[in-house]
C-alpha cells in the first residue's frame, strides 16, 4: 500500500480549524470565578471580563438545579461551569494538603 499524499491533503482539509469559529470564554470565567469565590468588589478586575459574560453566568446560575428534590435538596447540572470550578477547587485543594507529595531537589540543594 502506496501514501497517497494528494488524498490525505483532501482528508485533512476536511478537519481545519481556520473553518470553525473557537469561542473565548475567559470572561465568563472570570465570573464565575469571582462569584463562587465570594471576592469584595476591590479585588474584581472588571476589565477582564464584560456585561455580556455577566448576563451569560447568570443565566447559567439559573440553570444549575437540574432536578428538585425537596426544598433544599435538588439535583445539579455536572457540566455547569461552577460545579466544574468546584470540582477543579476540590482538586486544587486535595492536592496542595495532600501527604504523599514527591518533591524533587537539585543536586546542588542538598547540604551535608
Amino acid at each position: 500500500m502506496q501514501f497517497d499524499i494528494s488524498m490525505f491533503k483532501d482528508n485533512i482539509e476536511k478537519y481545519n480549524l481556520n473553518n470553525r469559529k473557537i469561542c473565548d470564554l475567559t470572561g465568563q470565567a472570570n465570573v464565575v470565578s469571582h462569584i463562587y469565590n465570594h471576592n469584595y468588589i476591590d479585588e474584581i478586575n472588571f476589565d477582564v471580563f464584560s456585561v455580556e459574560d455577566v448576563i451569560r453566568v447568570m443565566e447559567l446560575m439559573e440553570g444549575i438545579a437540574l432536578v428538585d428534590i425537596d426544598d433544599e435538596n435538588f439535583y445539579v447540572d455536572p457540566l455547569s461551569p461552577f460545579i466544574i470550578y468546584k470540582s477543579m477547587d476540590e482538586v486544587m485543594y486535595s492536592l496542595s494538603k495532600s501527604n504523599s507529595k514527591i518533591y524533587e531537589f537539585d543536586e546542588e540543594e542538598i547540604f551535608i
